[in-house]
């Protein structure tokens, strides 16, 4: 399972992930990984939920797409015809062990508005749109709720509670992402307790870490 909470905007968005990656098989974790592909050519990022596996094989299409592909819309065109093939590949070799979910999420092209893209497995494919500012999460919260966050701690708190909620499925840094138009940073704003670099980084303060890196002021 990946931790991703979408925070929309009109004209501007924030991505909230972890970095842990677990085996497709019995969710054992194997490893860390960036989980916003940042896609400054089509002016959009991608992020894929799911088995890391199948998010490389839209990752490596994305890069290597046809010219006649320019933003978001576009790309939208081809996704599910392609993201179908890949399914059907990758089930016939590997089994169906999990969901897949793929977002994307950038600016059509001459507009200064937001849009969001998502594909799921379970519903073959079919794109669903959204334009309108408001929050998503995966996976959802067990026991409390969530509007809006502050500052940067407010969202480390939050991802923490996440954490707290899926022990053995989120981990690893805390990575924040800020899409504006022609504009895309992630930074690395905290970490779990429990990742093998925190002690290093953070010896003297409460989990998790409150390293900061460049910080996210640029978004409130």
């Amino acid at each position: 399972m990946t931790l991703v909470i979408f925070d929309q905007r009109d004209d501007s968005a924030m991505i909230v992930t972890d970095t842990l990656i677990s085996d497709h098989n019995d969710q054992t974790p194997i490893g860390f990984a960036s989980k916003v592909i940042p896609l400054p050519h089509l002016n959009l990022a991608m992020v894929s939920m799911g088995t890391s596996q199948f998010g490389w094989l839209w990752e490596d299409y994305v890069r290597r797409i046809p010219h006649s592909i320019r933003d978001i819309d576009d790309l939208n065109h081809t996704a599910p015809n392609v993201l179908r093939t890949f399914w059907t590949e990758y089930t016939a070799e590997r089994g169906t062990h999990t969901d897949e979910r793929i977002c994307i999420i950038g600016y059509p092209d001459g507009s200064d508005k937001i849009v969001r893209y998502a594909y799921d497995s379970a519903t073959n494919f079919e794109p669903e749109r959204f334009d309108t500012p408001g929050m998503w999460t995966q996976p959802r919260p067990q026991t409390f709720t969530i509007d809006r966050w502050g500052d940067q701690d407010d969202i480390i708190d939050i991802a923490t509670r996440f954490r707290n909620e899926n022990p053995n499925t989120i981990g690893g840094h805390i990575h924040a992402t800020i899409i504006l138009n022609h504009q895309i940073r992630t930074t690395v704003i905290g970490c779990f307790p429990d990742h093998e670099r925190c002690e290093d980084e953070d010896r003297d303060r409460s989990s998790p870490s409150r390293r900061v890196r460049g910080g996210v002021s640029a978004f409130q």
